[in-house]
């Protein structure tokens, strides 16, 4: 995905790891690509959990937006 993006910005669903020893292992993310480079992460910060969604049991809520 990173060579496909000459000449535009794309924001990525992904998971990445916590590397805190609490909380939970995963954090529930989008990644920034501009230009080939990875520019950086933002981790969701509120996780739903309801009807489908239970965010909250897998994912680590990020510290500040």
């Amino acid at each position: 995905i990173i060579e496909a993006t000459e000449s535009l910005t794309a924001v990525i669903g992904t998971v990445r790891p916590n590397d805190s020893t609490t909380g939970r292992r995963l954090y529930n993310s989008a990644a920034i690509i501009r230009d080939k480079k990875l520019i950086g992460f933002a981790d969701k910060t509120l996780l739903p959990e309801y009807d489908v969604f239970d965010d909250p049991r897998y994912f680590e809520p990020a510290q500040q937006r």
